[in-house]
């Protein structure tokens, strides 16, 4: 039967100490908002609103804050309508644009070792080739069905020209 060492309760011990006592969760528990300290004062001043000083570096905050965290499948889904745009962007700059959903799947798993994905309601996104400089990504929404009021299409931001 195999015994404790009195060195690893001991090392088990100081580890427990460290990840309980550390300052940054007490000000986390808190709800402390973040400040900004003036190295040759020692004055405090509260952060910008949209940003967060960490250290000497300052960290953008996310823009926008979910109840518990949690974002909407909505919103899931347009972060996703949208990158998966920008993946078929850059595999049309480079290569032929796909011409169907198939090509589209097949040509992602090519560049980007990534298969084709399914958005927060378990459907495939949707691909539409329409000529190299036009082509769609989006969900067809809660509902699964094309072309009604939920669809989830790429923001318009996504299509400025270069």
């Amino acid at each position: 039967m195999k015994t404790f060492r009195p060195t690893c309760i001991v090392f088990l011990f100081a580890a427990l100490v460290v990840c309980f006592s550390t300052a940054c969760n007490d000000k986390r528990s808190t709800g402390e908002q973040p400040v900004i300290v003036d190295d040759a004062s020692g004055a405090k001043a509260p952060a910008a609103q949209d940003t967060q000083q960490v250290g000497e570096y300052e960290h953008v905050k996310p823009a926008e804050q979910y109840p518990g965290g949690v974002q909407p499948n909505d919103t899931k889904a347009q972060k996703l309508v949208n990158q998966l745009f920008n993946y078929v962007y850059a595999i049309c700059r480079t290569t032929d644009c796909p011409k169907t959903l198939d090509e589209a799947r097949a040509a992602l798993k090519k560049e980007y070792k990534m298969n084709w994905p399914k958005d927060p309601w378990g459907n495939y996104y949707d691909y539409v080739y329409r000529s190299d400089d036009d082509f769609d990504v989006r969900s067809w929404g809660p509902d699964g069905k094309p072309d009604t009021d939920d669809d989830i299409k790429v923001s318009e931001i996504n299509r400025t020209e270069d």
